[in-house]
């Protein structure tokens, strides 16, 4: 008896496993996706935010400055101030994804490789939006 019984409860406990193994692994991938999903929609925010942040100093003009905090997602490569152009990229799973804006200044070439909280210093010196 105590050894049908031990089977019963093997052959029950693998049925479990083999049934809610594939679920939970589903239910992980899924969430990645979630979560690339959001990292890619906080790129665009922090790209929208330094965009404006640079186009607001070059408006104001010489001398002018200012100081943000930028949040970069977890899965950014780096960001890449050049020129008139904004561009952030982020790993995802199916390659490198660029979140680009636009500029109205001519930016001096600036760029980082960490994600995170980064404080940057923008100025107008001259003719050029330097970013420190």
């Amino acid at each position: 008896m105590r050894g049908q019984s031990a089977l019963e409860t093997l052959v029950t406990v693998s049925a479990l496993l083999v049934f809610s193994v594939p679920v939970v692994l589903l239910v992980l991938s899924a969430s990645a996706l979630r979560l690339e999903d959001l990292s890619v929609f906080q790129g665009q925010t922090s790209v929208q935010q330094l965009s404006d942040s640079i186009n607001e100093v070059y408006l104001q003009g010489n001398g002018s400055s200012r100081s943000i905090l930028v949040q970069l997602p977890s899965n950014t490569r780096n960001l890449t101030v050049s020129g008139n152009s904004l561009t952030l990229y982020l790993s995802t799973q199916n390659g490198v994804y660029a979140l680009s804006h636009p500029l109205l200044a001519n930016a001096s070439e600036y760029i980082i490789s960490r994600s995170g909280l980064v404080n940057m210093e923008i100025s107008m010196e001259g003719n050029t939006v330097v970013i420190r």
